[in-house]
């Protein structure tokens, strides 16, 4: 016999045996992390050319791993790219470039055990959007960030803290949603995100759970889009409509400091305290559906405007205690309602409040903005900002009725507007797609149906998703019947912005 043919032999023979153990063992990590050599370029080259001969021959690839101890961290390298079908080979070979050395050979069991182990589809789409979209470009910035994917590095340090979970969705979205803060942070960003990264994967399982006791949806079952946006605690962050130095947007030429990330993001110890002070309202009812939840916070909050919230759009004294404008820092404006004064700001504020304290119960939100178009005559518009939220009854898109009717048909008549005008609203999108993220908006004018319109915003970066709709109550007909998950999901995390 050949040598050719014994190595095909002995190949099959490994593969067939990983099978077999995999029929009759079991999957067990250890709490306590082990440490493995770093992983050398020639092994990597190795296991790749090992990969092509696999896939080449009428042998099945291998798709299941069990664990009976954690082995060294070149064998689940192995094992991802003989899989060698995507994304899985692509997350192999870029495991092994993270800085993170000696990998964890516990915390790449547990990567490999996901993605190989897995039966929910959307595993394999969220590592494929990371493999996408998780490693910046340079010409972003004008400072050097990462060459490497750094939504998989926070995916990893989740993995060397926390035991995952078979199809465990929740872990890739939190990993999704905060890698844009590790290519732009500074160290003390960078050592905060991993740990409030585990901290949030603790806090949304226990809430979970909590919703179970309640007779809530489980937020564990919700779709990946909706997961992805209750993943992320950064709100408008993006590009706060107020100036610099608040917004990611202001950050592209120096990095983000840990003052700008903690006033941009929400705290899991923030988060904790909204979910308490919700149920202490009574407003976690058994077997209520999401919209209660969402009528009792909005409400509460703005609606009618009572003793809880003040109302302003004069911004100059409200900052928190590091200088820093504090119009959407959730966290100092939660700290001034707990010593009993009102939150301050304008609807941007509320949105912002609104949408942390829904998550704080697993309801997730997106965060959107829409605005009037105006003549070059008449110079009126109107701009609104509120939570757009899911619910997973309908497996809709939905907003607050009285932020439809009372806010938008009010104010827009009052600023001169007649509710024909032509209305245009940008979805908040979540950073997974970091590339072009943050690229400039313009601002344009712009004719509809033979009407100049001296006001037209549009984004050339991923940071919004523009939609543009005349008149105002097909807006409102389309968030008041629920947008369908699938339409908002190409949105969130597929569609190219309007141009």
């Amino acid at each position: 016999m050949s040598s050719t043919s014994n190595r095909w032999k002995i190949l099959g023979i490994v593969i067939l045996t990983v099978v077999v153990l995999a029929s009759v063992g079991s999957y067990v990590v250890l709490n306590k992390p082990i440490s493995s050599p770093t992983v050398s370029s020639s092994s990597v080259l190795s296991v790749t050319q090992s990969s092509t001969i696999a896939t080449s021959t009428t042998l099945l690839p291998v798709q299941w791993i069990t664990v009976g101890q954690v082995k060294n961290v070149n064998y689940y390298l192995s094992l991802l790219q003989l899989n060698g079908t995507s994304p899985y080979l692509q997350v192999g070979e870029e495991l092994a470039t993270l800085p993170d050395t000696p990998l964890n050979a516990t915390a790449i069991a547990q990567i490999s055990y996901l993605a190989l182990n897995a039966t929910n589809p959307e595993v394999k789409e969220a590592f494929t959007l990371m493999m996408n979209g998780g490693t910046p470009d340079p010409n972003d910035f004008q400072y050097q960030v990462p060459q490497y994917n750094t939504e998989l590095q926070v995916l990893y340090w989740l993995a060397e803290q926390s035991k995952f979970k078979k199809d465990d969705t929740l872990a890739l979205d939190i990993a999704l949603d905060n890698g844009l803060w590790v290519t732009m942070g500074t160290s003390e960003v960078v050592t905060a995100v991993r740990n409030d990264t585990t901290n949030l994967l603790v806090f949304l399982r226990e809430t979970s759970s909590l919703q179970e006791t309640r007779g809530y949806f489980r937020l564990e079952d919700l779709p990946l889009e909706a997961k992805i946006q209750l993943a992320w605690t950064g709100g408008e962050s993006m590009r706060h409509g107020y100036g610099p130095p608040i917004g990611l947007i202001y950050w592209t030429t120096q990095k983000l400091p840990i003052k700008i990330y903690d006033a941009d993001t929400v705290s899991v110890s923030t988060l904790t305290e909204m979910r308490s002070e919700a149920d202490m309202n009574g407003w976690i009812q058994p077997g209520a559906g999401v919209g209660t939840l969402v009528s009792n916070v909005e409400d509460y909050l703005f609606f009618p405007t009572g003793p809880h919230f003040n109302y302003r759009t004069d911004y100059s004294n409200i900052v928190n205690g590091q200088g820093i404008m504090a119009v959407e820092d959730v966290n100092w404006q939660w700290a001034q309602h707990e010593k009993g004064s009102r939150f301050q700001g304008d609807c941007g504020t509320e949105m912002d409040i609104a949408g942390a304290w829904l998550k704080s119960w697993g309801i997730a939100t997106v965060s959107e903005w829409t605005y009037t178009l105006f003549t070059q005559n008449n110079m009126k518009k109107f701009s609104h900002s509120f939570i757009i939220y899911y619910d997973p009854l309908s497996r809709t898109w939905k907003a607050y009725w009285r932020q439809l009717s009372d806010q938008m048909s009010y104010w827009t008549m009052q600023d001169g507007g007649t509710m024909a005008q032509p209305f245009n609203m940008f979805i908040c999108r979540p950073p997974v797609i970091q590339q072009e993220y943050l690229h400039e908006d313009s601002y344009n004018s712009r004719t509809i149906n033979g009407t100049y319109y001296a006001g037209y915003w549009h984004f050339e970066g991923n940071m919004y998703y523009q939609i543009e709709v005349t008149p105002w109550i097909k807006l409102n007909q389309m968030l008041s019947n629920g947008i369908p998950t699938d339409t908002m999901k190409q949105w969130l995390l597929y569609m190219k912005p309007v141009a």
